[in-house]
Parts: C-alpha cells; sequence; structure tokens
C-alpha cells in the first residue's frame, strides 16, 4: 500500500517547488497518516497568510495501524467542525475557558480539503506524548502541575459545554462505527493478553459506549488517551485528535484517561 504523498500534493495546491517543502511524519495516532511539513521559504497560503510549517492529516478510509479495518471518512468532517468550533470563538463559554488557560492549546483548522481527505491545521511545534514525556521521568513535581492543570482545565470545559445542544455537535455522526471500533480494539488487545474473557468484557464495553452521554452529557474528544496530550519543553500542553469529538460524560472522557495510563 502506497502512503499519501504529501510533498507533490502541497506543491500542487501552493504552487511552490517541492524540493522547498520538507516532510517529517508525526507519530502517536492510530487512525490517520499525519506529518508537519514545513516550507522555506514560507509558502503563500492566501493574500495575508504564509505558512512557515503546518500539520496536515490524510484519512484513509480504513484504519492506519491496521488497514484491515475499514473506516469512514466521515471522522475528518468531525473533525474539522471540532477544530473550527474551538478555536473559532464562535461559542462563549468555550472561549472564556480556553483564555483561562493559554498554557493549553488547541490547533487551528487552517483548511480541509474533502476532495482529497487532507486536514490542514496549526503546528503546535515539537511535542512529545504524554506516554513518552512520562517515559523521560520528569520531575514529579513538574508532572504534579501539568496533571493540576489539565485536571482543572477538564472540569471547566466539561462544565462549559453540559448539556450541548443540537447546532453544536458535528453535522455527521459515525457513534456506532466508533463504537464498534472501541470494542473491536478493546477485544483484540485482551485476546493478545490472554484474557479468557475478552469476548464479554468487549460486550460490555461495548454497552457502555451506548449508554455514554446520557447522564450529565457535556462535550469531549470521546477517545481521550495518552496520544491526544501533547506536551512541549515548557510543560505546556496541547490537545489533538478531535475526529471522534461529541456529546459524552465527564467521567467517561477521564475514565478512558485514566484506565489507559493506569500501570
Amino acid at each position: 500500500m502506497a502512503l499519501f504523498d504529501f510533498s507533490p500534493y502541497l506543491s500542487s495546491v501552493l504552487s511552490v517547488p517541492a524540493k522547498n517543502i520538507s516532510i517529517h511524519p508525526l507519530h502517536g495516532g492510530l487512525t490517520n497518516f499525519t506529518v508537519r511539513a514545513t516550507f522555506t521559504p514560507p509558502a503563500p497560503f492566501s493574500k495575508s497568510r504564509h505558512l512557515s510549517s503546518v500539520v496536515l492529516k490524510y484519512a484513509p478510509p480504513f484504519l492506519a495501524a491496521d488497514p484491515s479495518q475499514p473506516m469512514s471518512v466521515r471522522r475528518q468532517v468531525v473533525e474539522a467542525h471540532a477544530l473550527s468550533l474551538l478555536s473559532g470563538g464562535s461559542i462563549a463559554t468555550i472561549s472564556e475557558v480556553l483564555s483561562r488557560f493559554p498554557t493549553i492549546r488547541i490547533p487551528e483548522l487552517i483548511h480541509h480539503d474533502t476532495e482529497q481527505n487532507v486536514l490542514w491545521m496549526t503546528d503546535l511545534g515539537d511535542t512529545l506524548t504524554l506516554s513518552d514525556y512520562l517515559a523521560r521521568n520528569p520531575p514529579s513535581s513538574t508532572i504534579e502541575r501539568i496533571a493540576a492543570h489539565l485536571g482543572e482545565f477538564f472540569a471547566e470545559f466539561f462544565s462549559a459545554t453540559r448539556d450541548p445542544s443540537d447546532d453544536i455537535l458535528p453535522p455527521v455522526t459515525h457513534t456506532e462505527e466508533i463504537y464498534s471500533f472501541l470494542a473491536s480494539v478493546t477485544k483484540k488487545v485482551l485476546e493478545k493478553a490472554g484474557n479468557m474473557d475478552a469476548e464479554r468484557l468487549a460486550e460490555r464495553v461495548s454497552e457502555g459506549l451506548k449508554s455514554n452521554g446520557s447522564v450529565e452529557p457535556c462535550l469531549g474528544m470521546v477517545d481521550l488517551w495518552p496520544g491526544s496530550i501533547l506536551i512541549d519543553s515548557r510543560g505546556d500542553c496541547g490537545l489533538v485528535d478531535w475526529e471522534y469529538f461529541g456529546r459524552s460524560t465527564a467521567s467517561s472522557e477521564l475514565g478512558m484517561l485514566g484506565t489507559v495510563i493506569s500501570p
């Protein structure tokens, strides 16, 4: 299988020589192919905007980490909507929360190429996923500061987006597909670990997901895991991978994150 060829794509769209473009794959995501593109000199995107770097995410019609697992490209429409909503200032309560946490950043939507299934977003710079950051054994005081800051942010975000109205939810949904995928992944992981109850536990995950959002609903990432949290050299945080964005609950969001990072 040939991966998406970002360099000639960018050269064509921006009308810049391929030699002026450098592509660096970014790791951590499971569902898409993501790269950072840098331009020397900065490339003209519009009359008023030149790009020195941009993050591009290509959504294939399957799971990037497992091509045998089909997946709708509708997930990219969901993420484009999420980035536009979160960074566009259209929801006052969300803007107020983000303004109180300037060290927690969410990429801004630059462009969504619906024909090529490529999402363009602002570059958050050199970062590590939360898992990779913790593997480097940073000082406990730094970990505590980051954890407290993230906890405060999520608490305010979930509170500010409680009982979300239908008009701010994604224009398309792939809820059933997401739930099926997450239950399938759970089953595969448990089976690989030799758990004899893998099928039964995966069914319980599916049942729990289907009831998600029925009690104290709020907006959430729905797939909040360590790969969605990026840490830079200052300890500032970035939140990425919003393709499952939608109605959720605070307990579901933090429960998933806590389960994934538990020893």
